[in-house]
């Protein structure tokens, strides 16, 4: 390694730590006794590591409910919108029309909205339909393509395949939707891993929408659990048990963690791809 790439690494590997320290301190204090997590000074890494704590949090309390919840609203949401933003960019792609560019426009300004701005109507509206307390608020607005900025992606690469080859397709017969699902769709297939994962994600880590739509604790999903266990494992004696606090962050963590980590040559892929087709 030449002094050169040395003098880059150093700072990428200070970033790196500091990046990772919160990561260790959580790790750290769901490993520790209570008496531990409240020592002043604190201790670096505890003095013996307390993995009943991980134990004691799943029978407490039902993370597994919690992330069972968090897998269904969060397929079904991958699952909506990568179907509903796909044949909706597609049109927008392939068949132009008089009203083609303003609409897109039109959709492409809903990124500057707040959700806050419509919280309030929607949820109006979704109380009137009688869904309050149901996942359909969660997961059915994923299936009526309004995520803008995946019709945005999708509709450049679809905009990328090569005219010549739709119409070879037409020409030996394949209709407008084979084309769709069975030439264009796996030619996208790298950009829609990559939205597949940042949903997924998104979904996971979410806790506005379920706050709002959801007030039956068997319902919640492991962001609302979270908050629930925080107030439901406090101690008369000794106030918030942050050992047990800290274990149940990490679990609800990993595997969000977990999935980044193997999907990121799902994000080299797609960066690959669109170079290559450019």
């Amino acid at each position: 390694m030449t002094r050169r790439q040395l003098l880059a690494y150093v700072p990428l590997i200070a970033i790196s730590a500091l990046t990772l320290l919160p990561l260790f301190f959580l790790l750290s204090t769901s490993l520790k006794s209570y008496a531990e997590t409240i020592e002043l000074p604190p201790t670096l890494w505890p003095r013996h590591l307390q993995w009943e704590n991980y134990f004691e949090i799943f029978h407490r309390f039902p993370f597994g409910r919690y992330l069972l919840n968090t897998l269904l609203i969060a397929l079904g949401q991958v699952g909506g919108t990568l179907i509903s933003t796909s044949i909706v960019a597609w049109g927008f792609a392939r068949y132009p029309g008089r009203w083609n560019t303003l609409l897109f426009s039109i959709l492409l300004a809903t990124l500057m909205l707040p959700g806050q701005i419509t919280a309030i109507p929607v949820f109006a509206l979704w109380v009137k339909l009688g869904f309050y307390n149901t996942y359909a608020p969660l997961i059915f607005p994923a299936w009526l393509g309004f995520n803008a900025f995946n019709v945005f992606l999708l509709k450049q690469f679809f905009q990328k395949i090569p005219k010549d080859l739709l119409d070879a397709a037409r020409i030996d017969g394949a209709t407008e939707w084979q084309i769709f699902y069975k030439i264009a769709l796996p030619l996208c297939l790298p950009i829609l891993s990559t939205l597949a994962v940042l949903n997924l994600i998104g979904s996971w880590n979410d806790y506005f929408t379920p706050l709002i739509y959801l007030n039956d604790e068997k319902l919640y999903p492991i962001s609302l659990g979270l908050t629930y266990f925080k107030a439901a494992s406090q101690d008369a004696a000794f106030g918030t048990q942050w050992q047990l606090m800290m274990a149940a962050s990490l679990v609800t963590i990993l595997p969000v963690v977990v999935l980044f980590f193997f999907a990121q040559r799902t994000f080299v892929n797609s960066v690959m791809s669109s170079a290559l087709k450019e």
